[in-house]
Order: C-alpha cells, then structure tokens, then sequence
C-alpha cells in the first residue's frame, strides 16, 4: 500500500506442501493398516470354525482399499495327513488356479500382484516353513509398496499361526479317540476274559467243595483245603480285574442292599488271621456293642475293600498289631453312618 493505504502491488508467497501432504496419507494408510491388522488378528483367535474365520478375516482386509480387493480368495494349506486341502474358496476365481497354487514352488513366493491371475499371491508361512497359499482377487492393479507387502506378509503369518492351531487341534481329537478306543479294547478284553475265567473257577471251587465232604484222611483234608484256598483267592484278582475294568469304562454298578457290618468285618479278621499268625502279627477286630452296624450298601465293595486295607497291613508289618475298627461316625434315631479304620503298628 502507498502512503494514503492506497494498492500499489501485490506479494505473493508460495511453499511446496506435497511432501508434507504425502507424509499425512501414509500415516494415515499405516494406522489404517494397524487397525484392520488388529481386528484380523481378534477374528482369527476366535472360535468359530476355521474357514468362517478366514473367511472374515479376507473381508476385514477387503477394507484396505489401497489394495483394491474385490471379495474373491482362496485359501489352500496342507491338512494333518499332509494333503492339499481347500480351507476358503469363493466364486469367480479364476480357471486353473487352485492347480497353480498347489503346484507353485511356495518356498520362492513372495506377496505379488500377478495381472495374469488377477490378484495378489502370497505364501502361508509357519515354524520357518511355507505350509500353503492364498490368492486375493482384485478389482484393479494395486500399487504394493513395502508398507503393503508388510502388511500382507503379517496377516498371511495370521494365516499360518491359525492353520497351525487346527492341525494341532484335529491332531488332539485323534489322538484323544484312539487313546479312548484302546481303553475301551482293553477294558472290553478284560471284562470277557474275567468273565470266561470266573465261570469255570466257580466249577473248581464247586468241585472241591464236594470232595472236602467226601470221606478223606487229615492229609488229603488238608490237600483240599489248600487248593480251596489257592482258588478263593484267584477267583478275588478275577473279581478284582473284573471290578477295575467296570470302573475305566464307567460301567461299576454299586448295589444299594442291607447287611450288616459287623459280622462282615469279623469274617474279614478270621479269613486273615492265619496269615497273620505265620508273620507273628496279632490281628484284631473291633466293634462297639453299642453301635448299630445294620446298614445299607454294597457289602461285595466293602468286603473287597476291607480284604485289600487288612491284607496288605498285615503284608507290610513286620512285629505287633492290626486293628480293624468299625465305628459309628454319625447317628441319629433313623439313620447312621459307619467309619472303618485300618491301624497298624
């Protein structure tokens, strides 16, 4: 302006912001890529089923639309049994291409838009080894700086880490079915072979028992008792086997029946005593008068039970006393509960 703030010319400033401009659109697409990023991994950590979530994660990355993609993908990986196996396929793919990814040399591929395919290519990587590949159509050719190839390689990455997780998965589920397929075999096989065996153990003891009222001499009597008792006892670890295999296939049965305790328990100590008596131990039963031992239960249970706690005890003292108790833990006018303790010295 002149001296009377009259125009006498312009001054015109100019500064280049395109630098600065450029800058602000790449930080604005890489936190745009941090987002979807974020969002893809969340989609692939969930529990849906695996091609559900790939199938997310492909829309949440058709976001970005820096790469132009238009919906279409597929998504190949080897399976458990090391097969090519289609984990995502949509329509439109072109002709051809599930060959092409099967037959690619996948460790030389690297994230590329192939105008060929119409789409980006890009290895599945996982544990330092390429274990598939995925195409992504596009609707034009899309402009893949290192920021892009950057991102792609991260949620291919995704792609492996999820891949991984359902082998190890499917893996599991088979391993855990033929571990429960052998128990069940093995239980199966015991239950039959116990059963076969009992039956004619019950004839031997049978027949012993018939030949023990015959008339003997004291030595055969005593030949007849000691095989008696040798068959007893088998038929016990036939039992017990029995019982074991009930028990891993959850087929063990407790019968709900009256009886009473204490006469179960002496039987116990008398049946043991002379095993007692050969290793010097006293062995001894003890029931209050006052205690009502007429129960409700199992009383097979409780007889196996008692056999093994007494006879082991008595197995492993070497000098004094086993003591089997049987007392009242709880009890009213109607009901009562008993405890059965096992002490020895």
């Amino acid at each position: 302006r002149g001296a009377e703030s009259e125009v006498i010319g312009f001054v015109a400033v100019q500064r280049d912001v395109s630098a600065e401009v450029a800058q602000e659109e790449r930080q604005g697409r890489e936190t745009r890529m941090a987002v979807l990023r974020a969002r893809i991994a969340e989609v692939l950590h969930g529990h849906d089923e695996l091609d559900r979530r790939l199938a997310d994660a492909v829309a949440i990355l058709g976001e970005a639309d820096f790469l132009h993609l238009d919906g279409r993908a597929l998504v190949l990986a080897r399976d458990v049994d090391e097969e090519v196996a289609i984990l995502l396929a949509s329509d439109g793919a072109p002709d051809g291409l599930v060959a092409t990814l099967r037959d690619q040399d996948c460790d030389e591929m690297r994230p590329l838009y192939l105008p060929a395919l119409e789409g980006i290519l890009l290895p599945i990587p996982q544990g330092g080894e390429v274990v598939g590949g995925a195409w992504l159509g596009v609707c034009e050719a899309p402009a893949l700086e290192d920021a892009q190839l950057a991102m792609l390689g991260l949620v291919a990455g995704m792609f492996g880490v999820s891949i991984a997780e359902e082998r190890a998965r499917v893996q599991t589920e088979r391993a855990s079915a033929a571990a429960l397929e052998a128990v069940e075999a093995k239980s199966r096989f015991l239950a039959n072979m116990s059963h076969e065996i009992r039956t004619p153990m019950n004839g031997v003891l049978g027949m012993l028992e018939m030949l023990s009222q015959t008339s003997l001499d004291k030595e055969q009597q005593d030949f007849v008792e000691t095989a008696f008792g040798s068959a007893e006892s088998l038929l016990t670890v036939i039992n017990d086997i029995l019982d074991f295999s009930k028990i891993e296939a959850g087929k063990l049965d407790l019968e709900r029946i009256p009886f009473d305790a204490r006469p179960l328990a002496e039987d116990i100590t008398t049946l043991l005593s002379s095993r007692a008596l050969d290793r010097s131990v006293e062995l001894a039963c003890y029931v209050p008068t006052d205690v009502n031992t007429r129960v409700i239960g199992d009383p097979t249970r409780v007889r196996q039970i008692l056999n093994n706690l007494v006879g082991n005890a008595v197995k492993f003292t070497e000098d004094g006393d086993v003591v089997l108790r049987v007392l009242a833990e709880e009890e009213t006018t109607e009901s009562v509960r008993l405890r059965f303790e096992v002490e020895d010295s």
